[in-house]
């Protein structure tokens, strides 16, 4: 049973350390926590969603929320894992923490990547921010001990950081 498990738990780091399988579980997470939540997919939010701007820009959110009185919300899952692995499994604290702050500006990384992407611009009726789904507590709560100032660097670029427990509050 040890064999097997350690076995398994190998083979889920070697998903988790690939872009496109950290990327599902990131989406499949996200999915949970807005059925948690009491959403209906197709009814309450669409994943993947294609939209287009006011430019012509194509734009695919991983989710877009249906809010109450016609108000759409984009959410975007974001797997920032590469440096927070590695620091788990650094071997002196000194590399664990270069690991923790190098995790810290790839969060920061995807925050101007989303800013960027301006999501509420393609929606009607929207809060003018995404909301970057970060789906694990512990890599949400390690990027925010790394840089205290990522949520209001976040705010300042009209993205809204939130792990699990955090967007399952907002959707409900």
């Amino acid at each position: 049973g040890q064999k097997e498990l350690a076995a398994e738990t190998d083979r889920l780091r070697r998903a988790l350390r690939q872009p496109t399988g950290r990327g599902r579980w990131g989406e499949m997470q996200l999915k949970r926590v807005a059925e948690l939540a009491g959403m209906l997919d197709h009814c309450d939010f669409h994943e993947q969603l294609s939209m287009t701007n006011e430019e012509g820009a194509q734009s695919r959110p991983d989710m877009v929320i249906h809010l109450p009185g016609g108000k759409s919300l984009a959410v975007d899952a974001k797997a920032v894992m590469d440096a927070y692995m590695e620091a788990m499994d650094a071997q002196s604290e000194e590399q664990r923490q270069l690991q923790l702050a190098r995790h810290a500006r790839q969060v920061r990384d995807h925050i101007n990547k989303l800013s960027a992407r301006n999501y509420w611009n393609s929606l009607d009726h929207s809060p003018e921010f995404v909301v970057m789904f970060i789906p694990g507590e512990a890599f949400f709560s390690a990027a925010l001990q790394a840089d205290p100032a990522l949520l209001e660097y976040g705010t300042d670029k009209r993205v809204i950081l939130a792990g699990p427990t955090t967007l399952l509050a907002l959707l409900k």
